[in-house]
C-alpha cells in the first residue's frame, strides 16, 4: 500500500470536522455540509463579495465545532447527551420558555436542583465527582 503524499488541506480537515459534528448532533450524514451548500448559495443571493462568501462557507461548516467541549457535563445531568443535542435542533430556541421546558423535560430524573442558579454548579461537582 503506498503511503499518502499530500497533506489535507484546511478546506478537507473543515470539511471532515463538518461530518463529525454529524455524529455529534445525531444528524444524518451530510447534514452539515449540506448547510455549507445552502449557505453558500444565499451568499451568492445576497450579492455577497468572495471574502463575505469565503466567511459564510467557514461559519457554516464550522458553526457547531466547540458544542460539544461540555459533553461529559451534559450526559451525567441529561443521559444521552447526543439525542439531547439532535432533539434540541428542533426546539424553538428563540422562545426562552420553550428552551427551559425542554432541557427540564429530559433533565435526569435524579437530579432535584432545576433551579437556574443552582445547576451550573451542580453540573461542576458532578463533573469533579466522575473524573476522580
Amino acid at each position: 500500500m503506498a503511503g499518502v503524499d499530500r497533506a489535507l488541506t484546511r478546506v478537507e480537515t473543515a470539511a471532515l470536522l463538518a461530518v463529525a459534528q454529524d455524529h455529534a448532533f445525531g444528524q444524518s450524514a451530510g447534514a452539515q455540509l449540506r448547510a455549507v451548500v445552502i449557505g453558500q448559495r444565499l451568499a451568492a443571493a445576497a450579492g455577497l463579495d468572495s471574502a463575505e462568501r469565503a466567511t459564510t462557507w467557514w461559519t457554516s461548516a464550522l458553526r457547531f465545532l466547540g458544542c460539544t467541549g461540555h459533553a461529559f457535563e451534559s450526559a451525567v445531568v441529561f443521559g444521552d447527551e447526543i439525542d439531547l443535542r439532535s432533539r434540541a435542533l428542533r426546539a424553538d430556541s428563540a422562545n426562552p420558555t420553550d428552551e427551559e421546558r425542554y432541557y427540564h423535560d429530559h433533565l435526569d430524573p435524579s437530579v432535584n436542583t432545576w433551579d437556574q442558579g443552582r445547576l451550573p454548579s451542580w453540573m461542576q461537582e458532578q463533573a469533579q465527582e466522575n473524573n476522580t
